[in-house]
């Protein structure tokens, strides 16, 4: 049995209201009502301010040509005045006669053409040169479905004149097809033209028709030059010649009727449809003018679009809103994700998302009452202010993202340009940048300047890609200028107010925090000095290991002035501030385990009495977090070897957050290091190792995000600080005291002069450990 009694740590939770549920499950359902409302809170504001539409019913006009007009009536829009459907539809058939029919050549066709006739040859050669009987050959010659007559199959076994006629054949259809032969030029005759656009792989001519054959010309060019044949030769030859190469004859000429078509097509696409464009506040007729024939062609184009613009003035209403709902939707869910997977302490701190949600509501609603003037528009967004602030309450990846994120809602503003967008964002990167680190009041004269410079190069940039004119860029100069300094003075402004609002604890409040006059410490330093050195030298080694792994360093310096203020209650129980005595050894070590771990219970009330953040007030418990104490458990079991391990453990939690990991680390070595014989830079270096692996293998680091990189940085980190602090000393030679310098070697030493050694009781780590 435990002889006391820890209660939890005390955690505000909502009522449970949902029927048959657990408070556990009721307030996880609570906490997913908070932030839907506020997604949908956000949502609508944002969305709202995005779409502002005028609603605007058109009137009739009833004007005829040859009326007076009793008004001057104004172009309230941009619209187009058509041309007669009876003029475009003449000019397209114009059009329409002007394209040159597309013809494709096919080289495949030529080619399998003069292979199949030289082949045909050679298969005649190999017939008659065989053994077979003449009536065999005549057959095998005749069997091809060329339609060669009797005479033809006779002069070919018989005539020893096959290679001439071969050449003739060949060179026929070579100039036939290389001329191109299309199946009927008939095809061609709904094109009032004599040309047509032959096409030969990628390349494409314009040749007569007159150029190439149609089947029936190539067959009666085979005619002439078979006659030609015949004067030369005998007649048979012709006969042959005209039936061989007729057999051979095909068309490699197509007619591209799909292309062709596209492009009659695009001719009568081509026309054009409008007669010309009447701009926004153009005038279309003045009061008490006649309404002549082009009037009343305007006229009727303005009457025409505005019954469109009625028609689809719902529909496009509703389609823009759907639009617009669905991006913002998409960003902020993206947005949340990012902080439920990477900012779960945000995530999970309803005011903080209420903090986010405002900066972006005020981003977004502060451009919409702004003045029409759109050059004015970019530098009243505040987006410089409000990543500036972001950074400064959170840190500034979150700063950076948030300036994004933000910039790419103010995208779909109206009267909101790329070139807006890209400084808003440059500039709101710059801001976040400029105060990322803030130690010093003097950074904010920094920040005026990172983002005056940062407006002044997006200016020049987005005015020299528009040509703006120089007086136009002079003044937009002035106006980022003074955006920088006025952001600057709003953030010093706000920032004490947003801190008080919403309890968060930003790095001026840190510096704040760090001030030894403050009473607690005070307090520390007078009753109970040995923690307090305990504490200056946790806050350097953790401090050292923060910066080394990316993660507050500030925080942890300052929470280690504050992590074992509660041992200023009973400090003469804790080994650093024991001066002789060591009141442990008149109790039993259950007794001194309660006093020991009591101290974390009355540091977390001593800071919440002096008003200390929860941020720091966090590292109290947590860098013990479960941790045994060693010496009284062990010390237990030589007494009783059924005393229960958990009665000497603190009550936790483990760390939550590398800060708090980080000082568990370094409250563990420094302890360990003060008190370790021969603090060599090896041993130091094993003691350390061999902590961390200690602390890892209990599972104290369970709970933060630390990884074993980070573990490698910290020990390496630890280390030099460790070297310096117990760096080997020189003997000074011996020499003849007297009592004067037996005191000032004493006092040299740290060491009263009346102070006996210590027992191993009393050499015991801070903690008790």
């Amino acid at each position: 049995m435990r002889l006391f009694q820890r209660k939890p740590k005390a955690k505000s939770r909502p009522q449970p209201v949902f029927k048959n549920l657990t408070p556990k499950e009721s307030s996880q359902v609570w906490w997913v009502l908070v932030r839907l409302l506020i997604f949908v809170g956000l949502l609508v504001l944002v969305s709202s301010v995005q779409l502002q539409f005028k609603f605007q019913k058109y009137s009739e006009l009833t004007l005829t040509e040859g009326a007076i007009s009793p008004e001057t009536i104004i172009a309230e829009f941009e619209f187009q005045v058509p041309r007669p459907p009876e003029e475009i539809a003449k000019d397209q058939e114009a059009a329409k006669k002007r394209v040159i029919p597309v013809v494709r050549y096919n080289e495949d066709i030529t080619h399998t053409q003069l292979t199949a006739m030289d082949h045909f040859f050679n298969d005649v050669k190999a017939i008659r040169q065989s053994e077979i009987d003449y009536d065999q050959k005549v057959r095998d010659v005749g069997g091809r479905q060329m339609n060669l007559s009797q005479v033809t199959i006779d002069m070919l076994l018989h005539s020893t004149t096959d290679a001439f006629l071969q050449q003739q054949v060949r060179e026929t259809l070579n100039e036939l097809f290389s001329a191109g032969i299309i199946a009927d030029k008939r095809v061609l005759e709904p094109f009032p033209t004599n040309q047509v656009t032959l096409q030969r792989g990628d390349s494409e001519t314009l040749v007569s028709i007159n150029q190439f054959y149609d089947q029936n010309e190539a067959l009666d060019y085979v005619v002439e030059i078979g006659r030609s044949l015949a004067n030369s030769k005998k007649d048979t030859i012709s006969v042959a010649f005209y039936e061989i190469t007729s057999s051979f004859i095909l068309p490699n000429l197509t007619f591209n009727a799909q292309k062709t078509q596209q492009r009659i097509a695009e001719a009568i696409e081509s026309v054009p449809t409008i007669k010309e464009t009447v701009l926004r506040d153009e005038k279309i007729i003045g009061k008490n003018e006649r309404v002549d024939a082009a009037t009343y062609q305007r006229l009727k184009a303005y009457i025409s679009a505005k019954q469109t613009r009625e028609q689809s003035e719902f529909w496009e209403i509703y389609v823009t809103r759907t639009g617009h709902v669905l991006f913002n939707s998409l960003l902020l869910l993206l947005f949340g994700f990012y902080l439920s997977q990477y900012r779960p302490r945000i995530y999970r701190d309803a005011s903080k998302l209420v903090l986010l949600a405002l900066l972006v509501a005020t981003c977004t609603i502060i451009p919409s009452l702004s003045s029409p003037q759109a050059n004015l528009i970019p530098f009243l967004i505040p987006v410089t202010v409000s990543a500036m602030l972001v950074t400064i309450l959170f840190d500034a990846e979150l700063g950076m993202l948030f300036t994004i994120f933000t910039g790419l809602l103010l995208g779909i503003l109206p009267g909101i340009n790329f070139s807006m967008v890209v400084m808003a964002m440059f500039s709101g990167v710059a801001a976040s940048h400029s105060v990322r680190r803030v130690r010093h009041r003097f950074q904010f004269y920094q920040s005026f300047v990172l983002i005056s410079g940062a407006y002044i190069i997006s200016i020049f940039a987005t005015d020299m890609i528009r040509f703006v004119a120089w007086q136009d860029m002079l003044q937009d100069l002035l106006w980022g200028i003074g955006n920088g300094m006025i952001s600057t003075i709003l953030a010093i402004g706000l920032l004490p107010v947003f801190e008080s609002i919403f309890k968060i604890t930003t790095d001026v409040t840190l510096l704040e925090l760090g001030d030894f006059q403050r009473p607690l410490l005070r307090k520390l330093a007078l009753e109970a000095p040995g923690t307090h050195s305990h504490s200056l030298v946790v806050s350097h080694l953790s401090e050292a290991a923060a910066e080394a792994i990316g993660a507050n360093g500030l925080l942890c310096r300052v929470a280690c002035y504050y992590h074992d203020i509660g041992k200023t209650t009973k400090p003469e129980y804790f080994v650093e501030n024991q001066r002789g005595h060591n009141p442990h050894d008149s109790l039993s070590p259950s007794m001194s385990t309660l006093i020991i771990i009591n101290h974390v219970k009355e540091g977390i009330e001593m800071a919440r009495r002096a008003g200390i953040p929860q941020c720091i007030i966090d590292f109290i418990p947590e860098h013990h977090g479960t941790s045994l104490v060693s010496f009284f458990y062990n010390k237990a079991l030589e007494n009783d070897e059924t005393v229960s391990e958990y009665d000497f453990r603190y009550p936790g939690p483990k760390p939550q957050t590398k800060e708090t990991a980080i000082v568990m680390i370094a409250d563990s070595v420094e302890s360990a290091a003060r008190v370790l014989k021969d603090p060599t830079p090896n041993r130091l270096e094993d003691l350390i190792h061999k902590i961390i692996n200690t602390k890892f293998i209990q599972g104290q680091f369970d709970e933060c995000d630390l990884t074993f990189k980070d573990l490698t940085k910290i020990g390496k980190a630890f280390l030099p600080i460790l070297i310096a602090m117990y760096h080997s000393r020189i003997d000074y030679p011996e020499f003849k005291k007297t009592k004067a310098s037996k005191d000032v070697d004493l006092y040299q030493s740290g060491a009263p002069a009346d102070q006996p050694e210590k027992s191993p009781a009393t050499a015991r780590t801070s903690d008790g450990k």
